[in-house]
């Protein structure tokens, strides 16, 4: 609550001052403002904590064991599906629909069209332009690809299409905005979690097998002895901690006579794969760049094919047609407020997360992770648990044993 507190009361605060000095004017309906605002930090708040125990947990686990599962075309096939979901469950998305209400189809006529007439078509193809960032970016964690040419081979035509737009096109003017704005529409509190724990969770599933041939690699022939290393690292996963380093040096240290003189070899290979690790598992953020290039792109492909699809009168005609209609239209019940909210609200957020747990079952074959607002220490016995023991799990115990 607190967070939501510092994001909107101070946002809230500027805007009220803003009205009074420059514009002297108040809020029409001070009680109704407090309200709202309270409503907001209440309703963030709840939102923000069941992403957490909910769909966090369960997007790590899809990017964790997805790519052990499924061969890869299933991997880009179920990460572009989830990044249409994820799109459509972002709040910011519910804005365009207010906004359709506030354009002049005089002023930006395909501007009106596409929040108006084509606004599901837009919205979609807003989520097909996170479907290829997604696909993009899981072939990316896949193949080894450099972000930087990615990057540039996504921003040369957006750029292109955008200079088309503002002097090739007068009338696609409006919606150039509109498309750039997309791109922070789809980096909302649900796609960036969702997509990070996808992407995170590939490079990590890339890095231990990466892990398991090089300490096989480094025990020479002997089997037991690559198993052995491997085991450990898998268990323990101490590549992203600090003292991860240390302490399996010492374990092989108090072992080894284990290893058969293997020692050093086997020390200096392990402490090579967790420096990777800590390095390549800060690739996967890479997909959130991705994520909000992709749908810029896609926005103005749409203006351009609705300019190639509508001439300017027609354009003016449907609106027209629109506003008659709309004034003589019933408003049905499911129309109105508050109930229009929380059907969108449920339209939006419940494919998503039953699509994730159906994944979780038919696909990976394992019960969804346990869901609950406290954090508790998983059972490190539990083959179902975050990787046997979870990070949070582990940090959880280091702290109790260092307090005692």
């Amino acid at each position: 609550v607190m967070q939501q507190c510092a994001a909107i009361l101070p946002i809230t605060i500027m805007l009220v001052v803003t009205m009074a000095i420059y514009f002297e004017r108040s809020p029409n309906s001070p009680g109704e403002l407090v309200g709202g605002t309270v409503c907001a930090i209440f309703g963030l708040s709840m939102f923000m904590d069941s992403l957490r125990v909910s769909v966090m947990p369960l997007g790590e686990r899809l990017g964790r064991d997805l790519p052990k599962s499924v061969p890869l075309p299933g991997v880009l096939a179920t990460t572009a599906f989830l990044g249409v979901l994820v799109t459509y469950a972002e709040p910011a998305i519910s804005s365009l629909r207010p906004l359709a209400r506030l354009v002049d189809p005089e002023v930006a006529p395909y501007l009106y069209l596409a929040l108006n007439q084509q606004q599901e078509i837009l919205i979609f193809a807003i989520a097909l332009g996170v479907a290829c960032a997604a696909m993009v970016g899981t072939l990316r964690f896949v193949k080894g690809w450099p972000l930087r040419p990615l990057i540039l081979s996504v921003i040369t035509p957006t750029l292109g299409l955008a200079a088309y737009m503002w002097w090739g096109n007068p009338d696609l003017r409006p919606l150039l905005g509109l498309a750039w704005d997309s791109g922070a529409v789809t980096t909302g509190p649900v796609t960036v979690p969702v997509l990070l724990a996808l992407g995170i969770g590939v490079m990590r599933t890339k890095n231990e097998k990466e892990a398991e041939e090089k300490a096989k690699q480094a025990t020479g022939e002997s089997k037991a002895e690559a198993d052995k290393v491997v085991e450990d690292y898998q268990k323990d996963h101490f590549g992203r901690l600090p003292s991860g380093r240390g302490r399996f040096h010492s374990h092989l240290d108090e072992r080894g006579e284990d290893v058969n003189g293997n020692t050093g070899a086997l020390n200096d290979t392990v402490a090579a794969v967790m420096e990777e690790v800590a390095s390549d598992d800060m690739e996967g953020f890479g997909i959130v760049t991705l994520a909000s290039l992709f749908p810029v792109l896609a926005v103005e492909c749409l203006a351009v094919g609705l300019s190639l699809t509508y001439t300017h009168d027609e354009v003016l005609e449907v609106a027209r047609n629109s506003l008659i209609a709309t004034q003589n239209a019933v408003v049905p019940i499911e129309e109105t407020t508050p109930l229009r909210e929380v059907v969108f609200a449920v339209r939006s957020i419940l494919p998503l997360n039953v699509a994730l747990v159906l994944l979780c079952i038919f696909v990976l074959k394992k019960r969804p992770p346990r869901v609950t607002f406290f954090l508790t220490v998983e059972d490190p016995t539990d083959p179902e648990a975050d990787g046997g023991t979870s990070r949070r799990a582990r940090v959880l115990s280091a702290n109790s044993e260092l307090s005692t």
